[in-house]
């Protein structure tokens, strides 16, 4: 039997993940909204940058929380 250690094999694996939080942590430092409910949250500078480039290429918020997609999901497969 080969021991090794979780951390060995999963080394390279990245240990920030993208997520966005509404509170404000040391990584998510950049304020935006909700696209549908416009809600306050935080996001970090990657996916922060990546929803002001949509805005600025004339696109809609693409931001939209989790609370706005799941209804959304609800009332677009309740009419199928």
């Amino acid at each position: 039997m080969n021991a090794t250690t979780r951390s060995a094999i999963d080394g390279d694996l990245i240990e920030n993940y993208v997520n966005i939080t509404d509170y404000k942590t040391n990584l998510n430092q950049h304020q935006i909204n909700c696209g549908d409910c416009a809600k306050l949250f935080y996001a970090d500078t990657a996916t922060y940058e990546g929803i002001v480039r949509a805005i600025e290429q004339g696109l809609d918020n693409p931001f939209m929380c989790e609370d706005c997609r799941l209804e959304y999901d609800e009332l677009a497969y309740g009419q199928r």
